[in-house]
């Protein structure tokens, strides 16, 4: 179930509990770790201040100790590091080795590196057994060209161990602990139901073509 807000500036607030697989977008991994982000505060919520830049959402991550600025996509399954790392940070690279990723590059198979046991940091949000994947080939840059620094690409591990509300027209995420979260009754708000296909989100919904209805069924991206 997702629900939908209109808010006064006539942008939308995505409220919903991700606790579904999604597919890391063009990409395919031969191994996936296991990984838990609480946040250990009283009420067990923080707040993530974000940057919105052509309906991409850009937020803070320390990764080992060293802040990033991450892409938020529900389709990306394992995040994912790029080798546009400046001189002056010092990214630890923990655990790593050699990999093939499929779908990306010009031959499309490029080399990276697979680290795990990370440590990553979002807001209060922490994860102290995080896996990621580090690309150093160029080409297979995917990340939209914003303007600002973008480091890597981050969203099934984040979503599926917290209740995440994103608040577009304030820039601003809240995270819950799934068991300190307490949805509140809103009569602006009306509830859909998701179907998920290979991991991925799709809500059914009718539209009117020369005064006809046809059903459509629409993939949901946060990007």
């Amino acid at each position: 179930m997702m629900t939908v807000k209109r808010d006064s500036l006539g942008e939308m607030t995505f409220r919903g509990l991700f606790c579904f697989l999604f597919g890391l977008c063009c990409l395919s991994f031969s191994s996936y770790g296991q990984a838990k982000y609480n946040i250990d505060t009283k009420k067990g919520v923080t707040k993530i201040d974000f940057t919105l830049i052509n309906n991409v959402v850009i937020i803070p991550v320390e990764v080992n100790g060293v802040t990033l600025s991450f892409l938020l996509d529900t389709g990306v399954r394992v995040p994912i590091v790029f080798n546009f790392i400046n001189s002056s940070d010092s990214l630890k690279i923990l655990n790593s080795e050699t990999i093939y990723l499929k779908g990306l590059g010009n031959d499309g198979t490029v080399q990276a590196l697979k680290s795990s046991h990370n440590t990553f940091k979002i807001g209060e949000a922490v994860n102290e057994d995080q896996e990621f994947y580090v690309i150093f080939d160029k080409s297979a840059n995917f990340a939209p060209k914003l303007g600002v620094p973008v480091h890597g690409i981050i969203g099934y591990d984040f979503f599926k161990d917290l209740v995440v509300d994103i608040n577009y027209s304030k820039k601003q995420i809240k995270a819950y602990n799934p068991e300190d979260y307490k949805d509140k009754r809103c009569r602006s708000c009306e509830g859909f139901n998701l179907q998920f296909y290979n991991g991925k989100p799709y809500i059914d919904l009718i539209t009117n073509i020369d005064s006809k209805e046809i059903p459509v069924k629409l993939l949901i991206d946060s990007r």
